[in-house]
């Protein structure tokens, strides 16, 4: 799976985990955690390891210096909201809305990545480098995700 298709299945995944989470009422709290807690080990996973493979492959190339560095300004700003959003009770509204916040920023993330990054890396990188960084970023990726699970 070159990285094109492994960034979008990432994708795809954090849209799920999230409408999920958007179908979920205050009153579900227990089920907010849960799904709460998926989105973040996920998201974080996605970020850390998007940067140290995709983004760093990109950073040199003159065309997409400036792409990098807003998708790692918007990963710090999404990571800041995972931290605020873990502090405050699932039930409370501020949850919510912050909540809906973290979406909108996620989704422009996830369009600008598909539509304008996408297009101007497969400009720049072969197939077999598309191919070799969407393999490293999935190994990578399921280290990361494996280190963040508790252990109880």
């Amino acid at each position: 799976m070159d990285i094109y298709a492994k960034l979008k299945d990432d994708h795809d995944n954090l849209k799920d985990i999230m409408e999920k989470i958007g179908e979920t009422s205050e009153r579900a709290h227990k089920q907010r955690e849960k799904l709460f807690s998926q989105l973040k080990g996920a998201l974080t996973a996605h970020a850390k390891v998007e940067e140290a493979v995709f983004y760093a492959t990109l950073r040199p190339k003159e065309d997409l210096s400036e792409d990098v560095l807003e998708g790692v300004n918007e990963h710090r700003v999404l990571d800041m909201l995972l931290s605020e959003l873990d502090s405050i009770p699932k039930d409370n509204p501020q949850w919510t809305a912050k909540f809906h916040f973290l979406k909108e920023l996620l989704e422009h993330h996830v369009s600008d990545e598909e539509e304008e990054m996408f297009p101007k890396a497969k400009k720049v990188l072969s197939k077999a480098q598309a191919e070799s960084l969407g393999e490293t970023m999935d190994n990578r990726e399921k280290a990361v995700k494996e280190a963040l699970e508790p252990l109880v």
